[in-house]
């Protein structure tokens, strides 16, 4: 699992954030595409720029299995929470944070509407 990380200054700024909807939307059009016609992925991806065989770029997209966006769900911030808290014990980062702060859910509709595709 991945999450896509914006700035609050970012978040805060509507131009900023009308961008990162649309990013969120152009993200999942491009996952979507990937899934119904991986070939020109994999060429340009595991093919140029890592010299990989087409077959051998197919596998490992298979491998990896596909990508989509889901929506942040409650049960995410307890767990988010005890990474944080095992960072901040083992001194990773310079103070304890409350993990429910760092979770923002204006994108849901735009997330709920890249994963239909």
């Amino acid at each position: 699992m991945s999450f896509l990380i914006a700035s609050r200054s970012a978040l805060d700024d509507p131009a900023k954030a009308a961008a990162l909807r649309d990013y969120i939307l152009r993200f999942g059009t491009a996952l979507q595409k990937i899934k119904t016609d991986p070939d020109p992925f994999v060429k340009a991806f595991y093919v140029a720029k890592y010299g990989l065989t087409l077959a051998a770029g197919k596998a490992l997209l298979a491998q990896q299995g596909a990508s989509t966006f889901i929506e942040l769900s409650g049960d995410l911030v307890p767990a988010q929470q005890d990474l944080a808290d095992l960072y901040a014990s083992a001194g990773e980062i310079p103070e304890k944070i409350d993990a429910s702060k760092e979770f923002d859910n204006r994108f849901a509709d735009a997330v709920r509407e890249a994963a239909a595709g």
